[in-house]
C-alpha cells in the first residue's frame, strides 16, 4: 500500500522547488484540526501557499474470482481532506464587496484562482508518474474558505478532498 502522506509531502516539495503558481509551498500533516492549530508558521513561510492535511481515510475493496471466491485483487482508495491557502488580510475584498476596489486585487483573482489552477488532477497524476507512485487520482473537490482562523492567522484558500486509487494484486 502506498504512503499517500509521503507522496503529498514530496509533491508539495516539488511544487515549492518549481515555484508553482509563482509561490513557495509548505506542507504539513497534523492529521487533526486541533493539532493543526498548534503548528507555528515561520516568518520565511508567511507568503507561501500552505497545504495542510487534516484527515486520511483508507477504503479497501476486494474483487472476487468465481472459483472458491478467491480474492483476485484489491482496490485501495485513499481519501485525503486538506486545507490549502495563503495568509491574507481580513480587510481585502473577495470579489466586489467594497466599492472602489479593483476586482483584480480581490482575493479571488489574487489567491484563489491561481491556487485552483495549480491543484488539478492532471498535476497530481503527472507527479504520481514522475515520482514513481503506482496510483491515480480519481476525484478532487475544492470549496472556498474565505476567512478561517488556521494557525491563528486569517487564511484564504480551499478546503478540499482528493481521492487516490491503487490496485493491489
Amino acid at each position: 500500500m502506498t504512503d499517500v502522506i509521503d507522496y503529498l509531502h514530496k509533491l508539495i516539495a516539488k511544487f515549492n522547488e518549481d515555484n508553482n503558481c509563482g509561490k513557495c509551498w509548505v506542507f504539513t500533516a497534523p492529521l487533526d484540526n486541533a493539532t493543526g492549530n498548534t503548528y507555528q508558521i515561520r516568518d520565511e513561510n508567511c507568503d507561501c501557499v500552505h497545504f495542510i492535511v487534516y484527515r486520511q481515510r483508507i477504503t479497501e475493496t476486494p474483487t472476487f474470482g468465481s472459483v472458491f471466491h478467491a480474492i483476485r485483487n484489491n482496490t485501495i482508495r485513499h481519501t485525503i481532506t486538506f486545507h490549502v491557502g495563503v495568509i491574507a488580510k481580513f480587510s481585502e475584498n473577495n470579489w466586489d464587496e467594497i466599492k472602489g476596489y479593483d476586482i483584480e486585487e480581490g482575493r479571488y483573482k489574487k489567491y484563489l484562482l491561481p491556487i485552483q489552477k495549480c491543484l488539478t488532477t492532471n498535476n497530481f497524476n503527472d507527479f504520481c508518474r514522475i515520482l514513481g507512485y503506482p496510483m491515480r487520482i480519481t476525484s478532487l473537490n475544492l470549496e472556498t474558505i474565505a476567512n478561517p482562523k488556521i494557525y491563528d492567522e486569517n487564511f484564504v484558500g480551499y478546503s478540499g478532498s482528493i481521492t487516490f486509487e491503487e490496485q493491489i494484486r
